[in-house]
């Protein structure tokens, strides 16, 4: 009976470990501006990118400068740096594949940041789908882990 009553959170975490920034500080206006959703974004320490929660990986760009989980009923979009899709995959490495099920916090792409070094290699993170869920940011530890909370959707 108190089952009917509460209410189960949904945590994503930081895709990468860094400075974390609410999405609308990037330095590019699209992403900035929300157009593929609601998230957060990390100034990255280390060269490896993270599933954010526990899922399926629906989507790996074939440039793996991005990719797309989906959580439940939730799908999450994970993309690494401004412009790097001019790279076309050079210094990228996918350590996943489609459809293989991740954990929050386990390494999903390694970048390479001396290859990459000419690019914003800021990681984002968007709730693409955000369903019938109110989230929350968690945007006071400015220095986060991979896998650490940053978002939390609750049912409406």
């Amino acid at each position: 009976m108190l089952g009917l009553f509460s209410k189960k959170a949904m945590i994503l975490g930081a895709p990468a470990a860094g400075q974390l920034l609410d999405i609308t500080q990037v330095n590019d206006p699209f992403f900035a501006s929300k157009n593929l959703g609601d998230g957060v974004a990390v100034i990255p320490q280390s060269q490896t990118v993270c599933a954010p929660c526990d899922g399926r990986l629906v989507m790996v760009f074939e440039t793996r400068h991005a990719f797309g989980i989906r959580c439940g009923e939730v799908e999450v979009l994970v993309h690494i740096g401004i412009d790097t899709v001019q790279m076309q995959g050079q210094g990228f490495t996918a350590l996943k594949k489609v459809n293989d099920r991740v954990r929050r916090g386990e390494p999903i792409i390694r970048f390479d940041r001396e290859r990459l070094s000419a690019y914003d290699l800021t990681v984002m993170m968007f709730v693409t789908q955000p369903q019938a869920l109110r989230w929350q940011k968690h945007l006071e530890n400015s220095r986060v882990e991979a896998g650490d909370r940053v978002m939390t959707g609750e049912r409406l």
